[in-house]
């Protein structure tokens, strides 16, 4: 499969599934539309738009959901996820505090103090 993107090509799902390799489902498509819309709206504002950081910033978030599959962390708990509980500098002080504030979103953000700085 060529994964070559025109010059000058505009974000759209057709494209981040050519740079995924796959068609998406429809979850993944409805994930996916949701950062193409924040990009749209913020991306000059957090300089998304030099093809540089957007190009990085879309390969992170598609390799933290699983390629826009997931908007939250599976959960077992590993004993990796485990750890979370009473971590402090992720604030999670509070007992349950752990897979409460497992990570969310493309891009996974994880703890209580994390969750409250990025609302």
């Amino acid at each position: 499969m060529d994964r070559t993107v025109p010059k000058g090509a505009a974000l759209s799902l057709a494209l981040l599934e050519r740079a995924y390799g796959r068609v998406f489902t429809n979850a993944q498509r409805a994930n996916a539309q949701s950062v193409i819309d924040a990009i749209r709206q913020y991306g000059e504002r957090f300089g998304l738009l030099q093809p540089h950081r957007l190009a990085q910033f879309l390969a992170q978030i598609m390799h933290e959901s699983g390629g826009f599959k997931y908007d939250r962390e599976i959960w077992g708990p590993t004993p990796a996820q485990k750890r979370y509980e009473g971590r402090k500098d992720l604030g999670n002080v509070q007992k349950g505090d752990g897979s409460r504030f497992r990570g969310r979103g493309p891009i996974q953000v994880t703890g209580r103090n994390n969750y409250r700085a990025f609302t």
